[in-house]
């Protein structure tokens, strides 16, 4: 397979409300903070020799319960 790379900067709110019917909202109680993300496109041929491609996301930086400090 191969790999494309790209970062896509203030794109998306940090925190989402993501409801059944698929209206995803930016949570503003939690910070109105835009955030970067990577994108990684993932290419593959399977053994029938077709092209198989996905997207892999990932934030740029740990959210905040990441930088929590554990008592």
């Amino acid at each position: 397979g191969s790999r494309s790379n790209v970062t896509l900067e203030k794109i998306i709110p940090r925190y989402i409300r993501a409801p059944s019917n698929s209206e995803a909202t930016p949570v503003e109680q939690l910070g109105e903070n835009m955030i970067d993300i990577n994108l990684h496109l993932e290419r593959a041929t399977n053994v029938s020799d077709q092209v198989q491609e996905w997207w892999t996301v990932n934030q740029t930086v740990p959210g905040l319960m990441d930088h929590m400090v554990k008592p």
